[in-house]
C-alpha cells in the first residue's frame, strides 16, 4: 500500500513556546527599568547599562516579529491541502446580442455548428418562401431585408416564375411597390396596376405584374424589411389575403430571432414539411375526407399532444358543429360527437372565429368545458390550443390539440397551427366552389 509522505513538523525553540504577550511585558519591563538604572549609574557603568538595554531591546523585538512569522508559515504548512475540483473553472464574459445590423459573431460556435446554423437558415428561408408562394399560387414571392449600408431594399430569398427575379436585386425606397410598405410600415394591396405604371422594379426585365401584396416584416418592433407576392392576373389578391400574409411575416420575424434554437428550429422544419404534404394532398383530391386527413397528417408531423380534435359546423344547424377527427385519447367525445357553438372552449373558437390558447385547464377555481356544458372532467389535459378553420368570413370549423403538461404551447404554436388551418379554409373553399359539369352546363358547387 502506498503511503503519502506526510510534511515533517519543525522543531520549535523555546521562545517559539513562549506567548507574544510575555515577550511584549519582558520589553517594557526592561525600558522602564533602564530608564531609572541609566540614572543611578553614572560613568562607564551607566554606559554599559544603556547599550546592554539597548541590545536587548532590539533582540527581543526581533524575536517577537520573528515568532509571529514563523507561527503564520507554520500554520499554513499544518493545514490540509485542498484538493483540486475536477471540473474547470468557468469563466464568464458578457456577451452581448448582436444589435440590428451588426454580424452574429458565430466564433462562438464550433465550424460543424457554424456549418449546420447556415444550412438551416438557407433551407428555413427557401422553404418557407416557396410554401408562401405557393399557398397564394403567385408569380413570385419575395423576402427582401433593409440594407442599412446602401439603405436600400434587397431581394435576399425568392420564389418565381421569372429569370429576371434573382437574390442580390437592389430595390429603391421612393417610387416602388416594396419600397412604399417599407416606407409607410402598412400592408399594401394593388389589385389593377396601370400597365404604363409599372413599379414592381426588383426584376431585372420587365413583367407585367398586375396584382401586388406587400406586407412589413419587423422583429421586437424594429423594422428589418418586406414580404410580398405578386401575379399577372389583376384582382388576384383580396384584402382579406393581408391576414394570412401578415402570418408568414411574423413566422419570418420570429424565425430570424430564435432560428439557432434548436427546438424551434425543429419545429419550423416539421412545419415546411407538414405544409408541403398539406398541399400535395390538396392537388389530389378535393373531397372533404381527404382535406380533413391531411390536416390531420400535417399536425401530427408538426407537433406533440395527447389529443387532437378537428370539428366542423353542421350544414343544417349553423349554431351546432361535429368532431369529424380524433388523433389519440377518445375520451367521452369521439368522432360522431355534436355539441352546442354556445357551450365549451371549441365552441367558442368557432363562434368568435378567434384563436384561443390556455396554458392549464385546471387553473383557477371555474371548471372550463371543452365541449358541452355538461362535462366534469378534462381527463388529465391541461394545456388547450384551438384555432378557426376559416376562409375570409365564412368559419367551417375548429382544429385543437391538447397536452396533459401544462403550459406546452405557446404563441409560435398558435401561429403555425392557425397556418395550417387557414390552408385548410383555402382549400375547403376552393373545393365548395370548385365548377363541375352538370346538364345544364358549368354550376359552381357552392352555389348548388
Amino acid at each position: 500500500m502506498d503511503i503519502e509522505a506526510q510534511p515533517r513538523r519543525q522543531s520549535r525553540s523555546v521562545f517559539e513556546l513562549i506567548d507574544h504577550r510575555v515577550l511584549f511585558a519582558a520589553l517594557v519591563l526592561l525600558i522602564f527599568v533602564g530608564y531609572f538604572l541609566s540614572n543611578v549609574f553614572t560613568g562607564a557603568w551607566g554606559f554599559i547599562i544603556k547599550v546592554t538595554l539597548f541590545v536587548l531591546v532590539v533582540w527581543l523585538v526581533y524575536r517577537l516579529f520573528l515568532d509571529i512569522s514563523t507561527e503564520k508559515n507554520n500554520t499554513e504548512i499544518d493545514r490540509p491541502e485542498e484538493k483540486q475540483s475536477v471540473y474547470p473553472k468557468e469563466t464568464t464574459a458578457d456577451i452581448d446580442s448582436p444589435s440590428p445590423g451588426e454580424t452574429l459573431n458565430l466564433d462562438l460556435f464550433s465550424p460543424e455548428e457554424k456549418h449546420n446554423f447556415y444550412q438551416e437558415l438557407e433551407t428555413f428561408f427557401r422553404n418557407l418562401i416557396a410554401t408562401v408562394r405557393s399557398t397564394f399560387v403567385a408569380f413570385s414571392a419575395v423576402i427582401f431585408l433593409w440594407d442599412r449600408a446602401q439603405q436600400v431594399l434587397r431581394v435576399e430569398f425568392c420564389d418565381t416564375q421569372s429569370q429576371s427575379l434573382k437574390k442580390g436585386n437592389i430595390v429603391e425606397i421612393e417610387g416602388t411597390l416594396p419600397g412604399q410598405v417599407f416606407k409607410n410600415k402598412m400592408p399594401l394591396l394593388e389589385q389593377n396596376i396601370p400597365s404604363e405604371a409599372q413599379l414592381a422594379h426588383y426584376y431585372d426585365s420587365s413583367e407585367t405584374i398586375k396584382s401586388f401584396l406587400g406586407v412589413p416584416i419587423s422583429v421586437k418592433g424594429e423594422l428589418i424589411g418586406v414580404l410580398t407576392v405578386d401575379s399577372k392576373v389583376a384582382e388576384d389578391f383580396s384584402p382579406e389575403d393581408i391576414e394570412l400574409l401578415n402570418s408568414y411575416e411574423k413566422l419570418i420575424g420570429q424565425g430570424i430571432l430564435i432560428l439557432s434554437t434548436q427546438e424551434k428550429s425543429r419545429l419550423i422544419n416539421s412545419f415546411l414539411r407538414a405544409q408541403r404534404l398539406l398541399l400535395s394532398q390538396f392537388d389530389q383530391e378535393d373531397s372533404l375526407e381527404n382535406i380533413i386527413e391531411a390536416l390531420g397528417n400535417a399536425c401530427k408531423i408538426t407537433f406533440e399532444f395527447h389529443r387532437l380534435t378537428i370539428s366542423m359546423v353542421n350544414s343544417d344547424q349553423h349554431d351546432t358543429a361535429k368532431i369529424v377527427k380524433v388523433l389519440g385519447q377518445k375520451d367521452e367525445m369521439p368522432e360522431g360527437f355534436q355539441f352546442n357553438l354556445f357551450e365549451g372552449l371549441t365552441g367558442w373558437v368557432i363562434r368568435k372565429s378567434k384563436p384561443l390558447l390556455l396554458d392549464d385547464l385546471e387553473k383557477g377555481d371555474l371548471f372550463r368545458p371543452r365541449y358541452v356544458a355538461t362535462e366534469s372532467s378534462n381527463f388529465e389535459l391541461r394545456s388547450f390550443l384551438g384555432v378557426p378553420i376559416h376562409y375570409q368570413t365564412r368559419t367551417f370549423g375548429a382544429v385543437t390539440i391538447e397536452c396533459r403538461q401544462p403550459e406546452f404551447y405557446s404563441e409560435w404554436d398558435q401561429y403555425i397551427l392557425l397556418l395550417l388551418a387557414n390552408n385548410t379554409g383555402l382549400a375547403l373553399n376552393n373545393m365548395l366552389n370548385k365548377p363541375i359539369q352538370s346538364q345544364n352546363g358549368l354550376e359552381a358547387k357552392g352555389k348548388m
